[in-house]
């Protein structure tokens, strides 16, 4: 907003501005405004200018006006009344004791818009309690910003997504409201407060009772109405791609035994955008599509997968609870990522008004706890070949993939991996997420093992030989001629490295990723007896090509894991 000539741009009109550097004033201007040493309290009951000796007791001066500057103190505040708030509950009409329903999201953001808060306790009608609990919950906490009070259910809540939802906990017909200001005509702010939530009440009952007057089913046909994207058609558009890519991730795995209930799934999935209740309530969506398709009979992990299907919906919450919701989570991310990508939507810098980083991480992670055989790079190159809009595939797919690299690169650094160790394990792609991090949790086990040192630099040097060499020939015809070995530490390398190569399939097949490096170390000792006493790069051509192609099989036996030449410090 533009509020003074400057046309400097502030949601909120400029009145004062203090600014202290111990006792000293700090001066500049901004919006027309100089800063000074004062300041004000709250609103009416402070309306005379607060002086400021100096900046270490500017909270206890505002204090004393009524505002509460640290927003930490203000949660517990209100914490605090809203726990004594609800003691005065009436026990004849709730019938049992109460207690607050806090969602720390909405915790956090009351408390940032008061600065003195004082608690309130209100009612609603009983009557209103045959509405589903979401639906109550979204009235009071996101429109009226209302904590719920509830019965609390005598098993504790699963971690994550749903923690903060009441569960299977009864729901009482009362709330907490949070004012600003002095505890003065709590009755008429009570009331009001209550008279607010009346009429909200009243409009999710009706738009509840729409709904149901027709079975979820019957609304699909309405997403042809709704455009997911300009360029990449509607909701049903998308949802008919959605079912294709099912299609061929079960056929990538071999098979899914939900494939019919995932269809189903994304058959529905988008339907409950075009009720009452979501058009009204957004933040219902999935919950709502959950609610109906229960009520109108359909399977049980169907239901529960309509809500899920959009898990995680942070960056760190709870992930879907089967296999049929994950695998419907996994290929819906998948073809807005691609769809977006394909049409020039990528995030660049903070900026990403698509959510496609959260997808993406949504992705990762769902790969990592179902623990699927699904190589990545194949599900985008399904996703993005089916895609409704003209573009460079390859193009579009290396974006993708490097989009995905950078996000797990920031989730496993966050788990205290090291950035080399990343780098060494996706070096030659993301392939199978969690062949992937089986692999980082083994080289990170065995990397201070000196031995292993001293390998990582003798694979390092094995890189730098065959980047110099430029070999044209096909790596199927890169096997060294035993007859050519003709200096002994190239023999007894060979020897060993025969062995090795073996063991080395062998643990990787089993997923025995710390065995295969294990079984690595041994090359340590040959490897540096051979680059000390032979020349690779030697006159006699032949030579020189043999031992460049033993260097290629040293290299294939070393990156069946990792490439260790991404490792810093040997």
């Amino acid at each position: 907003m533009v509020w003074e000539p400057t046309q400097f741009r502030y949601p909120r009109p400029i009145r004062w501005i203090a600014a202290l550097f111990g006792s000293d004033v700090v001066s500049f201007s901004v919006a027309g405004v100089r800063s000074a040493r004062w300041t004000l309290g709250l609103g009416p009951w402070a309306p005379k200018k607060i002086p400021l000796p100096q900046a270490g007791k500017y909270a206890l001066s505002l204090k004393n006006e009524c505002v509460m500057v640290d927003p930490v103190a203000r949660q517990e505040t209100i914490r605090r009344f809203a726990d004594q708030a609800v003691k005065r509950l009436p026990t004849g009409q709730a019938g049992v004791h109460g207690r607050i329903h806090y969602s720390a999201a909405l915790l956090e953001q009351v408390a940032n818009l008061v600065e003195h808060p004082v608690a309130i306790l209100g009612n609603f009608e009983p009557a209103y309690l045959d509405l589903p609990k979401e639906v109550l919950i979204t009235c009071l906490e996101h429109h009226q910003k209302f904590f719920p009070v509830l019965v609390p259910h005598p098993n504790p809540l699963p971690k994550g997504e749903g923690a903060d939802r009441p569960g299977e906990a009864k729901l009482l017909p009362f709330f907490v409201g949070i004012r600003n200001g002095v505890s003065v005509h709590q009755e008429v702010v009570r009331e009001g407060y209550e008279r607010v939530l009346s009429a909200r009440l009243a409009d999710a009952r009706f738009f509840f009772n729409q709904d149901r007057k027709t079975a979820l089913a019957s609304k699909v046909d309405a997403l042809k109405g709704i455009m997911f994207q300009q360029k990449l058609g509607n909701l049903f558009d998308k949802k008919e791609r959605v079912k294709q890519l099912l299609e061929t991730f079960s056929s990538t795995m071999g098979g899914f035994e939900g494939l019919e209930k995932a269809k189903r799934v994304a058959d529905l999935c988008k339907a409950d955008l075009v009720t009452d209740m979501v058009r009204e309530f957004p933040e219902l969506q999935g919950i709502m599509a959950r609610l109906y398709a229960k009520a109108d009979g359909e399977n049980a992990i169907v239901s529960q997968a309509l809500e899920e299907q959009y898990w995680p919906i942070t960056l760190t919450g709870a992930l879907p609870t089967s296999d049929v919701a994950a695998l419907v989570a996994l290929a819906d991310k998948l073809d807005t990522l691609a769809g977006d990508f394909a049409v020039g939507l990528i995030p660049t810098g903070s900026a990403d008004p698509y959510g496609l980083r959260r997808a993406a991480v949504g992705v990762l992670r769902i790969l990592e706890d179902r623990s699927w055989n699904l190589n990545l790079e194949q599900l985008i190159d399904q996703a993005v070949r089916l895609q409704p809009v003209q573009h460079n595939a390859e193009e579009t797919k290396a974006k993708l993939l490097q989009f995905f690299r950078q996000r797990l690169s920031a989730i496993l650094e966050e788990r205290d991996f090291k950035v080399d160790e990343i780098e060494a394990i996706l070096e030659s792609g993301i392939g199978v997420v969690p062949d992937s991090l089986a692999r980082l949790k083994s080289l990170q086990g065995v990397r201070s093992n000196d031995q292993f040192k001293s390998l990582a630099a003798s694979h390092k040097r094995v890189k730098n030989i065959l980047r110099q060499s430029n070999m044209s020939e096909p790596a199927t015809d890169r096997q060294p001629q035993v007859e050519l070995l003709k200096e002994e530490a190239e023999q007894q390398l060979f020897a060993i490295l025969q062995k090795v190569q073996l063991e080395v399939a062998q643990h990787a097949e089993h997923k025995s990723y710390k065995e295969s490096l294990l079984s690595m170390v041994v090359l340590s000792e040959p490897l540096a007896n051979f680059f000390s006493k032979v020349m690779v790069m030697a006159e006699d051509p032949t030579l020189k090509t043999n031992r460049i192609k033993l260097m290629y099989r040293v290299a294939q036996v070393f990156d069946t894991v990792a490439d260790f030449s991404k490792l810093q410090n040997g």
